[in-house]
């Protein structure tokens, strides 16, 4: 005997489905999250977020609740949180949300954000920053799981990416290309890193000769631009295959 209820199509629930982090990397620059000097006036950096919300009520009516995200820092202080309204249309079961969260605290001292996003020292290296978004109902809607009306969501802040560009030609930015214009080498390293605006950027490069290319070398970088493939050795370029398999 087999013995199958309907539903109650009367009990309601909220729940936030994906939370996803537009980028699973943010990169501040070298001063924090300004990119600059504190107070220049440059755009902060933020954590964009996409949060899909659902409702299962069992009614074709309007509704509306209340989403919220904060970030915490890896060291453990919460930043202030972010409200969104969501409004649910007649018929409507779900909805998206486009968030941006600033890194920057408005409730803390600019040197006290510099000093956390360069306290990662010479490598760049960063943290872990946790999303927390939560999802609240208008009075009088049902929400029969409170459990899914939370969800979290990890992305790394760094102030910078350490790329090596892996080539015989040291030249600078004068190059030695012809026409007196750049050489591939210098023409890498001035659209990843423009250090000539005078501008602190997100991405340092460093020249490695082929001969100077060995795994304890290939440690303190985060991606490596091979340009003359031809004249790295075996050892070279197992090192290399060791590097992307770390």
């Amino acid at each position: 005997t087999v013995v199958a209820t309907r539903p109650d199509v009367g009990s309601g629930n909220l729940q936030i489905q994906p939370l996803r982090p537009r980028r699973g990397l943010v990169l501040t620059g070298t001063t924090g999250a300004f990119g600059g000097a504190a107070g220049d006036g440059g755009s902060a950096a933020n954590v964009s977020i996409e949060a899909v919300v659902r409702r299962f009520d069992g009614s074709t009516g309007s509704a509306s609740g209340q989403l919220t995200l904060f970030l915490t820092r890896p060291d453990g202080e919460t930043l202030p949180a972010v409200t969104r309204p969501v409004n649910w249309s007649a018929g409507q079961a779900t909805a998206t949300l486009s968030v941006d969260l600033p890194i920057d605290s408005p409730d803390t001292s600019s040197a006290t954000n510099a000093a956390l996003f360069n306290a990662e020292g010479a490598s760049g290296g960063g943290g872990m920053w946790t999303v927390t978004a939560a999802l609240d109902g208008e009075a009088g809607v049902a929400d029969a799981v409170g459990e899914d009306d939370q969800r979290f969501a990890v992305v790394e802040v760094r102030s910078r990416l350490n790329v090596g560009v892996i080539t015989d030609h040291a030249g600078g930015l004068a190059g030695s290309g012809s026409g007196g214009g750049l050489n591939p080498a210098a023409f890498v390293r001035a659209a990843l890193s423009p250090e000539q605006t005078g501008q602190r950027f997100a991405v340092a490069t460093e020249t490695l000769p082929p001969g100077a290319v060995n795994a304890t070398r290939l440690d303190t970088l985060d991606a490596v631009l091979v340009l003359r493939p031809e004249v790295l050795g075996a050892t070279g370029w197992s090192d290399l295959a060791e590097f992307a398999r770390a």
